[in-house]
């Protein structure tokens, strides 16, 4: 074998490294295939952590292979003096093998290592005291595994491991409190899983939560974001004739009902066929044949079957896509000959975009009933810059389907609840943006018993959290 120093003679031996890379020995050296690894295997006479062997080989790295793809891995073995016994080895590299067990397998892991009591018996077997149905089978092996490679093949130690299972006498604080977590996220999951068979139940109003409390601080909050959510020259007649050419028979037959079009159709007057089609208009068409399909929540179209994408991805003029969200605003305008201009901004709590749409009148009612502030959509169409309103658009619109809110709820699955002390509301200005109403909301939500408004100086958010607090409320304002 030859001496560390030897081989890599340009690295630095000064302080602390000194000693140990004078008494280290090189036992091989070896490449991979593609020669994108070198692994070096050291023999080291002074027990360091492991975190100082990766040091040494950022240091190899940089003095041989700075300006190449190469990786170094060194593969160390400790031949240390008789002073250190078992025991005494086991407790001094205990940390530097908590450390190495956390990035290889996991945090828990490895302080559980860390904090576990370990002891020889008089055979020279270690034993590591676990409580009873804390590690899993996974774990116990992992750990079984990353000790028995440090220990024995690192270390060259010959001794046993074992685990012993101590049981608790009573039930501990910890065990107790994880209980009642565990039966908090079964209770809320339980929730969500609730009529999950489709995106859309037409018994259920998708644009609230479970309680009137919360759609009514949800109605508040989103009155308050459409206030300025479009710009202007809107409703000239030039809209409903200029806009879209390829939809010119949009309104052409608006305002008259189904019945007035049976005879266009054959066998029976079904709807769909040819003449149809060429006494009603293309948007007209989409809302029946949606209406024929039978599809759950589909407005208009087709199903859409494609993958939504995130809106703050969606750059330039991407052309068709399909994304989904919450309305946030709407506005309605006709134009002089009688067309409906529905003008809608969607978000999908990443970005928001803005939508239009020729609404034939006939459907004006059920396209009004899915399209509305609060409500959730999944929509087709193409997205490009609207010459009209001077502004990217989603228009026109293919499909428009109507799903369940899409949010992953956060809960507080806490076993014992805590009270939040500092919490601003709106009436802090420049501070906050949340309506106390829906901060009391939230909390109760959670089981909270109190909550502490700590606004800037003003009082003004205490008379709208005592009106939001019913009679015999036990929440307390503080």
């Amino acid at each position: 074998m030859q001496s560390f120093k030897t081989t890599f003679e340009n690295i630095n031996t000064e302080g602390s490294w000194g000693k140990v890379l004078e008494d280290a020995t090189i036992e091989r050296i070896v490449k991979n295939t593609t020669g994108t690894k070198v692994k070096v295997y050291v023999v080291f006479r002074h027990l360091i952590p492991h975190s100082k062997v990766e040091i040494l080989e950022q240091k190899i790295k940089e003095a041989y292979f700075a300006d190449s793809d190469v990786e170094i891995l060194i593969a160390e073995r400790f031949e240390l003096s008789a002073q250190y016994s078992d025991e005494i080895f086991v407790e001094e590299y205990s940390d530097s093998v908590a450390e190495e067990i956390k990035v290889k397998y996991s945090t828990f892991a490895g302080m559980f290592y860390l904090r576990a009591k370990k002891t020889f018996d008089e055979e020279g077997t270690l034993h590591i005291e676990a409580p009873e149905d804390i590690l899993t089978s996974e774990v116990e092996e992992n750990l079984l595994d990353a000790l028995t490679t440090i220990f024995h093949k690192r270390g060259g130690r010959e001794f046993p491991i074992v685990f012993d299972y101590v049981k608790n006498e009573g039930e501990s604080i910890y065990r107790r409190n994880k209980a009642i977590e565990q039966e908090n996220f079964i209770r809320e999951a339980a929730k969500h899983v609730k009529g999950k068979k489709a995106d859309y139940d037409p018994g259920e109003n998708y644009a609230a939560d479970n309680s009137a409390d919360e759609n009514e601080a949800l109605s508040e909050k989103t009155d308050s974001s459409m206030a300025g959510g479009f710009g202007s020259n809107e409703g000239s007649d030039s809209a409903g004739a200029g806009s879209n050419p390829k939809d010119k028979s949009a309104g052409r037959f608006a305002g008259k009902s189904s019945s007035d079009s049976k005879s266009g159709g054959k066998a029976g007057g079904k709807f769909g066929e040819k003449d149809d089609f060429k006494k009603r208009g293309r948007s007209e068409m989409a809302f029946i044949n949606a209406q024929k399909s039978g599809i759950d929540g589909l407005l208009m179209g087709s199903e859409i079957k494609g993958e939504t994408i995130p809106m703050n991805s969606i750059e330039g003029d991407p052309g068709d896509i399909i994304v989904r969200g919450q309305i946030i605003a709407y506005e309605l305008t006709k134009t002089r000959n009688g067309k409906n201009i529905a003008k809608f901004d969607i978000t999908d709590f990443t970005d928001t975009i803005s939508a239009k749409f020729f609404v034939p009148d006939e459907f004006l009612d059920a396209f009004q009933a899915v399209v509305k502030p609060k409500n959730f959509i999944k929509i087709e169409g193409n997205f490009a810059y609207d010459s009209f309103d001077h502004d990217n658009k989603l228009f026109p619109i293919k499909s428009i389907q109507q799903i369940k809110d899409f949010r992953e709820k956060r809960m507080d699955m806490a076993a014992e609840k805590r009270v939040e002390l500092h919490c601003h509301t709106k009436m802090s200005n420049m501070d906050a943006v949340s309506a106390v109403e829906d901060i009391i909301d939230c909390a109760k939500s959670w089981n909270h018993k109190a909550l502490a408004v700590t606004d800037h100086g003003v009082v003004q958010a205490f008379t709208l959290a005592s009106h939001r607090l019913k009679p015999g409320d036990t929440f307390k304002v503080i």
